[in-house]
């Protein structure tokens, strides 16, 4: 007999710690299990970034589930899945994050969904919940691609939060990121029985490469499983604002007339004499959370096109880019993001948008290839040696900036920048050009990319592992905070 019951003991105990591992997996909700598509690249980050067991589900089943709080810690809802079908999981006490732009209503969260029309938009950080925002950037601009929009749920509930909010031509009731803490109103007047989350951003998943979407998704999840404490959340910090980009390049010459000013393209390379290439951030203060350093500032220019000439043509590239620092000074002017055509007038102001010496440009540099000491700093702060064929359409030309440069970045309107140009020519023949798209054209999947990254200034001294939420909504009592 006290050998069946300890069989029974710890048969017992298996179940439960069956159940207690199944407890932390998500339920991720799909049109189609056996054809995720796109959803394969959010599965990937569930799994390798916040270490969830990921169980999908066809949306064909959902109604047939039961306990679903007994076997998942949350439930995201794709938006290939079929909205109307997600209707049972209203009740669900399990948080839900759902990507689908057509369940405001299934759950709660709003009256109405649509799109703005335009092209993506940018998020404006309110700063109202520390947990989902104060670590990120004060705008974040998910993606820039033409006919690709942000979705909106409109006529919100009244216990809706609006962590990030809205251009000003959408209505201020509505929004494309909102929350529902558990018990908070749901647009009927009930209460909502668990967290609910919608995230309007990832309609599509192939322009999931920015860091800042990333970490919303991440904390989006996190929030909605009551798991803010997950250590796929900490660590490394990055910034990312593409769009905050200003850059150009010119193309010298021995006259003066020649050296024009372009934004048409960003290039690099060796046309029978320099091509030197202007680079800043418009906004390099929207980069991290109090704590955190810079540990490097890292510029990738994809090669979408170049540019083989002479006579006859040449067939080896070999310079080498050198990457300085620009002195502040009133040589550089630059216009705000999105202001001027494409290209940007030549009669803009631009670096020296007519001429790097003089004639027509009122701000001339001193000489023609600039002067170290007067237009730039004469330390280095990273070499690339160009080479072609080896260098070619489909490779990136990087640089990787020191961290420290980066934050003393407070504010480019002193002129913060940098020059890149050749500093040295291994082979006379070279006459190659290699075009990386502007950022005006960052619309492009291919364009030019920026990433920060940060570390913490120094380890915590408090002895305890904290939770990394705020106040707020997101606050439960016991749980330790941290800032």
């Amino acid at each position: 007999m006290m050998r069946n019951k300890i069989s029974l003991f710890w048969a017992v105990c298996l179940v439960l710690i069956c159940q207690s591992l199944l407890a932390s997996d998500i339920a991720y909700i799909v049109g189609d299990p056996a054809a995720i598509g796109g959803d394969t690249i959010f599965v990937q980050r569930i799994e390798n970034r916040l270490g969830y067991d990921v169980r999908l589900i066809d949306d064909d089943a959902v109604d047939t589930f039961s306990n679903w709080s007994g076997n998942f810690i949350g439930i995201v809802v794709s938006d290939l899945a079929y909205s109307t079908k997600m209707s049972a999981l209203r009740d669900t006490a399990v948080g839900i994050f759902t990507m689908d732009r057509y369940t405001d209503n299934e759950f709660g969260l709003a009256n109405t969904n649509y799109r703005p029309g335009g092209h993506g938009r940018c998020l404006v950080n309110n700063r109202n919940l520390d947990f989902i925002c104060a670590p990120e950037a004060d705008t974040i601009f998910p993606y820039q691609y033409d006919n690709q929009y942000l979705y909106y749920y409109g006529d919100l509930a009244e216990g809706s939060r609006v962590p990030f909010n809205t251009p000003d031509f959408v209505s201020h009731d509505t929004a494309c990121v909102i929350l529902l803490d558990d018990d908070s109103v749901t647009i009927d007047g009930d209460s909502a029985v668990a967290r609910r989350a919608f995230c309007g951003l990832f309609r599509n998943p192939e322009i999931m490469d920015y860091c800042h979407s990333w970490r919303l998704f991440d904390r989006l999840l996190a929030w909605v499983c009551e798991d803010t404490a997950n250590g796929g959340l900490v660590g490394y910090d990055c910034w990312g604002g593409h769009l905050d980009i200003d850059a150009c390049w010119c193309e010298m010459t021995t006259a003066q007339n020649d050296s024009s000013t372009y934004n048409t393209e960003f290039r690099f390379g060796f046309d029978l004499d320099d091509i030197i290439s202007f680079w800043r951030l418009t906004n390099p203060q929207r980069k991290v959370r109090e704590g955190y350093n810079c540990d490097s500032l890292r510029l990738m220019f994809p090669v979408f096109t170049l540019g083989i000439n002479g006579t006859p043509p040449d067939t080896i590239m070999d310079v080498r880019y050198t990457a300085y620092r620009i002195i502040r000074d009133e040589k550089w002017h630059g216009p705000p993001p999105n202001s001027g055509g494409d290209p940007y007038g030549l009669d803009s102001t631009w670096v020296t948008r007519w001429d790097c010496v003089s004639g027509n440009s009122p701000v001339p540099w001193d000489t023609l290839d600039l002067r170290a000491g007067v237009d730039y700093e004469a330390l280095a702060l990273d070499t690339f040696r160009l080479n072609y064929p080896e260098d070619s359409i489909g490779d990136t030309v990087r640089f990787m900036i020191p961290g420290s440069v980066f934050d003393s970045w407070a504010d480019t309107s002193e002129n913060n920048g940098l020059v890149l140009k050749v500093t040295a020519l291994y082979d006379s023949l070279s006459n190659v050009e290699y075009s990386a798209h502007s950022p005006i054209e960052n619309a492009l999947s291919n364009g030019m990319r920026i990433q920060a990254w940060f570390s913490p200034v120094e380890e915590s001294e408090t002895g305890y592992v904290s939770d990394v939420i705020g106040a707020g909504i997101m606050e439960k009592p016991g749980r330790k905070i941290i800032r």
